[in-house]
């Protein structure tokens, strides 16, 4: 009998390869709760590779990602403002998270 290859998902790095700028994300207005509360998560990539990257969050009705996909150059920087919606209520701490996933793509892309 012929063996069955099963073909392994390959990864692009088992390291996170990009770097944000904080270990959390920090909402801070004294109407919290009240009204649109900003944030930014800054994203480097200090590669020479060019990556697609998604963030996603615990809840799109409690959060709104400005840019929540998209593509970033090898020696690049960019910053995503995150909110924090009106009339939502306070998340507690370290009970809400936003998830940074990307992959390498072609610089054709």
């Amino acid at each position: 009998m012929a063996e069955k290859k099963e073909k392994k998902e390959e990864k692009d790095s088992d390291v996170f390869v990009l770097k944000v700028n904080t270990e959390g994300v920090l909402f801070t207005n004294t109407r919290l709760g009240d009204e649109l509360t900003p944030a930014i998560i800054k994203l480097t990539n200090p590669t020479k590779e060019k990556y697609a990257f998604k963030i996603k969050c615990t809840s799109n009705e409690m959060f709104k990602i400005k840019l929540p996909v998209g593509f970033i150059n090898k020696d690049e920087t960019i910053e995503i403002p995150v909110y924090h919606m009106a009339n939502k209520a306070i998340p507690e701490n370290n009970k809400q998270y936003f998830a940074i996933y990307y992959t390498k793509v072609d610089d054709d892309d």
